[in-house]
């Protein structure tokens, strides 16, 4: 079993940034990374081209920016294990955690696990990711000024889209698979007066076409059966967030959507188990909301352990 006073299990922007304000510390600390290699943390991998939502001494690209991150990392000597958390639970004091290959014993836990965003699962949408196709609006809106693009959704995050990508895009068009959007009145009524936004009820999306880029938006009129192709340039697919928490489940307070419900200071119900970043109940999922994030809850994980042990 190995023993730190702080686990920090997450590698995403919310996670390294606890890492680094707990090395600070003078804490020994681990990094744990769930999912090396892949993309299933919204935090890992920013998907816009210049990271210009991002404040740094000019722009920067995805890769760049989490390549110095992980540099830093290394500088500052923090291991980072590999593995997927099995079971955690809180001892008579510490806290337990087995993943696939290891035990650990820590005096507190930052949990920085990260979402990711749910897909629509059809042709082309693999095949379009980065290419016209996106899962945030905000990210990535400055690369379709003046295009046609679709929003793929009815809740308020899909509207709030919208609402957003009508301020630079040509053409919006909202597109969702219900008789009536989600979205609250207010939003759904500033939509409905924006006159460059369409909205498009009762369509389900079938697929994804074009030559390299994205060229159409392939769909279905559920009321009619028409096939219904829409020209766009871009399209952003807001239908909500999955969360990394399966292994809280029994834990710590989850949702209904298995977000982690969190105080101010980023701590759970369970006196020393934080959570931060994109896995925790929120409102805005961006890199530097959870780079924030993973700071305050590092500190606060810091008093912790500075008051109990």
């Amino acid at each position: 079993m190995i023993e730190t006073d702080m686990l920090i299990i997450g590698a995403g922007a919310a996670g390294m940034t606890a890492a680094m304000y707990a090395k600070r510390a003078n804490l020994d600390v681990i990094l744990l990374d769930q999912y090396p290699d892949t993309d299933q943390q919204t935090e890992n991998k920013i998907k816009t081209e210049d990271n210009y939502h991002y404040i740094n001494f000019g722009g920067v690209t995805a890769d760049e920016l989490v390549s110095r991150m992980e540099e830093q990392l290394k500088d500052m000597e923090i291991p980072c294990h590999k593995g997927a958390v099995r079971d955690l639970f809180k001892g008579d004091r510490a806290f337990h955690v087995s993943t696939d290959s290891e035990k650990y014993l820590s005096k507190a836990v930052v949990v920085a696990s990260g979402a990711k965003s749910r897909a629509l699962m059809v042709p082309g949408e693999k095949e379009f990711m980065d290419k016209g196709i996106s899962y945030c609006a905000v990210c990535d809106a400055p690369a379709f000024k003046g295009k046609d693009v679709v929003i793929v959704g009815g809740g308020d995050d899909a509207f709030d889209a919208a609402l957003f990508m009508a301020r630079l895009a040509s053409q919006v068009t909202v597109v969702h698979d219900q008789a009536k959007p989600m979205a609250s009145d207010n939003l759904r009524s500033k939509v409905e007066e924006t006159d460059t936004i369409e909205i498009r009820h009762n369509f389900k999306v079938m697929g994804f076409m074009g030559n390299n880029q994205l060229e159409t938006v392939l769909g279905r009129d559920q009321n009619t059966g028409e096939t219904i192709n829409i020209p766009a340039e871009g399209a952003f697919i807001h239908i909500g967030y999955v969360a990394n928490s399966r292994f809280l489940k029994g834990t710590c307070d989850l949702n209904a959507y298995g977000f982690v419900r969190t105080n101010r200071e980023y701590e759970t119900n369970v006196k020393g188990l934080y959570a931060c970043g994109d896995v925790i109940e929120k409102k805005y999922r961006y890199f530097v909301t959870a780079i924030s994030d993973g700071a305050i809850a590092a500190m606060n994980a810091i008093k912790y352990i500075d008051l109990y042990f």
